[in-house]
């Protein structure tokens, strides 16, 4: 076995040797990390709390500095799409210039931010940034006092702490921590159609992680998040889900949107972006650790060589299928829950149909898998509350009992949604896709689904530790099959 891994790993080596001829003087690759995996003794966590520092000190010696922190927060509030397609375009340019900026600041080229993997230990937020003053939003003390008409017509008004308690993490959350589970994040990672694979990407574990970290007035749940350091390692992990999507073989439209001058670069000079140009990561400087296959990419990884991935295939166009809906229009309140009745003479076949998708799980390797059907509830003409409030509301299906106490591991539940930056921009009114299928197939085992059918219920309450009154509106919900 030795002499096997020997032969195989030189084997390698004589293949690379072209490439390190040729790439001799390439950029150094960034590799960015699962932060769950670092020691607390890491020198990570120090580098990025020096960039946290320096950010701060240039916000007090050159406040025109568009690198320095507070600066760097109001790009998100002034130009952030959240609650639109380009979501993860926009914020891939956002937290790439950061990492840019960091790396400068430190002097150190090779920086690269690290991912809050909410499905991994829990989904806490590492002891660090508890420990380390520098990277402790409490320490800081950063007012928001901001307001942005891109964001809401409200001046934004958070203050530096967190709802989650140093140990603490998401998936502990009664209400939503089953969105936050591999399991979870692997169904996301099976949708084929862009616009819901981002729809539930960020209505999900996105806006859901913002509020439960934020609660009542933290930054992270409103429009300043990023004056929070643990903000940028959230998003970090959003767009390393994308990448590895897009890398499996799935297509994102470039959707021609043109970012020019909305942020800046490690030089503080005006940084050329475009939602097309968002689509190759590769040749931004950068991957994920979860993105290298084994014996070559690693060596490439150890030899900072930069992997060339194929351009994405152009789009083929995937529909959802409607089955049935309920058009009424209905108004939400917390702790009350709110049944839409679906007939869905199509569920059952369309259930357990045989469904491909492209495979995740090694994402370095295109290939289609093979599952069953997939069902979803698609919320139309969801009308956001009037103002900011930590509501979490979650889905179930044809639940007999439902409560405000019934928790995201009952076998009724589907998902959570929240609202996070759809106030007063024109986006009050939006979709939003849950996933029903997990729910439907444990009912379906056990012969609680007549096939024609389904009781959709939403259930808001306020996230742990905060209180939230305000209502919302619900256009009509369908059931779509992907």
């Amino acid at each position: 076995m030795i002499a096997r891994r020997s032969f195989i790993a030189g084997a390698a080596t004589s293949v690379a040797a072209p490439f390190i001829l040729t790439q001799a003087r390439a950029q150094p690759l960034r590799i960015r990390r699962d932060v769950q995996s670092l020691a607390p003794n890491d020198p990570w966590f120090t580098k990025y709390g020096q960039a946290v520092q320096a950010m701060h000190d240039l916000q007090k010696s050159k406040p025109s500095d568009q690198r320095n922190w507070r600066n760097q927060a109001l790009i998100h509030i002034n130009h952030c799409p959240h609650g639109a397609t380009s979501f993860v375009h926009w914020h891939r340019h956002y937290i790439l210039n950061y990492e840019l900026i960091c790396g400068q600041l430190i002097g150190d080229p090779n920086f690269a931010l690290a991912y809050w993997n909410w499905s991994a230990n829990n989904g806490t937020i590492p002891n660090p940034f508890y420990d380390l003053n520098k990277l402790n939003v409490t320490f800081w003390k950063d007012p928001s006092n901001a307001q942005s008409n891109n964001w809401s017509p409200d001046t934004v008004t958070t203050v530096g702490t967190r709802a989650l308690a140093k140990g603490t993490g998401v998936q502990s959350d009664p209400d939503a921590g089953a969105d936050f589970t591999q399991d979870f994040i692997d169904a996301i990672k099976e949708e084929t159609i862009f616009s819901i694979f981002t729809n539930q990407l960020e209505t999900g574990p996105h806006n859901n992680g913002h509020v439960i970290t934020g609660g009542q007035n933290g930054h992270m749940g409103d429009g300043m998040s990023p004056l929070d350091p643990i903000f940028w390692l959230h998003h970090c992990n959003i767009d390393r889900i994308w990448a590895e999507w897009q890398t499996a073989g799935n297509t994102t439209p470039a959707l021609n949107l043109n970012y020019d001058n909305q942020f800046v670069n490690g030089l503080g000079q005006p940084a050329t972006a475009s939602s097309a140009s968002a689509l190759n990561f590769s040749a931004m400087h950068y991957t994920y650790d979860t993105l290298f296959g084994p014996i070559l990419d690693r060596l490439i990884r150890r030899l900072a060589l930069r992997p060339k991935f194929p351009p994405e295939p152009p789009p083929v166009e995937v529909n959802a299928r409607v089955l049935g809906g309920d058009p009424a229009l209905k108004s939400l309140s917390p702790r009350v829950p709110t049944q839409f009745t679906i007939s869905a003479p199509d569920l059952l076949p369309q259930l357990f149909r045989v469904r491909t998708f492209m495979a995740t799980k090694a994402p370095t390797v295109q290939r289609q898998a093979i599952g069953g059907g997939r069902i979803l509830a698609k919320l139309s003409d969801v009308m956001a509350p009037a103002r900011r409030t930590p509501l979490l509301c979650k889905v179930f299906v044809n639940h007999p009992d439902l409560q405000p106490t019934t928790p995201s591991t009952d076998p009724h539940y589907a998902g959570s949604f929240s609202f996070f930056g759809q106030h007063g921009r024109g986006h009050e009114h939006q979709d939003v896709y849950v996933d029903i299928t997990k729910p439907l197939r444990t009912l379906a085992r056990d012969g609680r689904v007549d096939g024609k059918e389904v009781n959709v219920q939403v259930m808001p309450v306020a996230a742990r530790g905060t209180r939230a009154e305000a209502t919302f509106s619900v256009g009509k919900v369908e059931l779509v099959s992907t």
